[in-house]
């Protein structure tokens, strides 16, 4: 196994930094022969907040970090909290001077891709294939918007929200819940590039399959849908609610 030293010790001691994280900063230093110890434990922070899901780790302060790399339980555990607490952070100005200035990150859009292995933008630290793929996502999403939007049958659309989101005898609040997600679908349908956002039990999933529903009928082709997720088992249970709804 890779043996941490310092600051990434310290912090892989701690449970900030797993042996992968640890093991990507000590092949930056091999490599590339950079030795700071701010920089190689930015480094591994990086790794492990793209382990967790983040596209970029947040160099603005230690309160941005912890709630990025801990889990939920941990941060309503005293003891974790105050065990983190103790640890050595850096002085953050100073951190991100450092990055700045070192010779294995990038600070400017326009560099040159994949010469370095970070990329610090607007306080944000990158590995440079993370920076690369949200550019892409980024190019994409503009070229959509500048598309002209789909064409829709209005009428085909408006009949089938109609049949959809009738609430005419449901409760208040639901009637409510039922007029924003009508409005939901009908923006979806009306753009190439939407999101449904909430937190659970919100209606996202009656949302997408009220979205469906109203594709199908409102589409002047026949439609092909295809869904997305990022595991199987994500996929098996939406699949699952799309069937219940």
């Amino acid at each position: 196994s890779v043996i941490a030293r310092g600051l990434l010790a310290r912090f892989n001691s701690a449970g900030l930094i797993g042996q992968a994280a640890v093991h990507a900063s000590r092949s930056i230093e091999l490599l590339y022969g950079e030795s700071d110890e701010l920089v190689l434990l930015a480094a591994s922070l990086c790794v492990q907040a793209a382990q967790l899901g983040s596209a970029c780790l947040p160099m603005e302060s230690k309160d941005s970090l912890r709630d990025l790399l801990l889990s939920e339980e941990e941060l309503s555990d005293p003891e974790r909290l105050d065990l983190l607490a103790e640890l050595d952070w850096p002085d953050f100005s100073s951190w991100r001077a450092v990055l700045c200035s070192s010779k294995i990150v990038s600070t400017s859009q326009e560099d040159a891709p994949n010469r370095l292995p970070l990329r610090f933008i607007d306080s944000n630290l990158y590995l440079e294939s993370n920076w690369l793929y949200q550019s892409d996502v980024v190019d994409d999403l503009i070229e959509k918007i500048k598309t002209p939007p789909p064409e829709v049958d209005e009428a085909a659309l408006e009949k089938e929200l109609e049949e959809i989101f009738d609430g005419a005898e449901k409760p208040e609040p639901l009637r409510s819940a039922l007029v924003n997600q009508r409005n939901a679908v009908r923006n979806c349908i009306s753009s190439w590039i939407s999101v449904i956002a909430g937190g659970p039990g919100t209606g996202k999933t009656h949302t997408l399959a009220a979205l469906l529903s109203a594709l199908s009928a409102s589409s002047p082709t026949k439609l092909h849908v295809a869904l997305t997720s990022f595991s199987g088992k994500a996929a098996a249970r939406m699949n699952e609610s799309l069937a219940q709804n």
